[in-house]
């Protein structure tokens, strides 16, 4: 009987280092951040179906509101 689950002999499984893939996620993480301040930065105001209005974020709000309460995760 042909068990297609058992492991073989010849099967082999590469591994990163772990200091290398802690880098690999802060630069993922820091790179999704980046995204998130692009977006809120750039929206303009625009005008919807029904007169529906959606607002451009402020951004004199957005720089004080980053600056009183932005706690920086550090990567250990």
């Amino acid at each position: 009987m042909d068990n297609t689950f058992e492991p073989t002999v010849g099967q082999q499984v590469d591994l990163f280092d772990d200091n290398s893939i802690n880098g690999l996620f802060e630069a993922a993480a820091d790179s999704v951040e980046e995204a998130i301040y692009n977006v809120l930065t750039s929206a303009e105001s625009m005008d919807g179906p029904s007169g529906h209005r959606a607002e451009a974020l402020p951004l004199d709000t957005l720089r004080e509101l980053m600056d009183k309460h932005y706690v920086p995760v550090p990567f250990v």
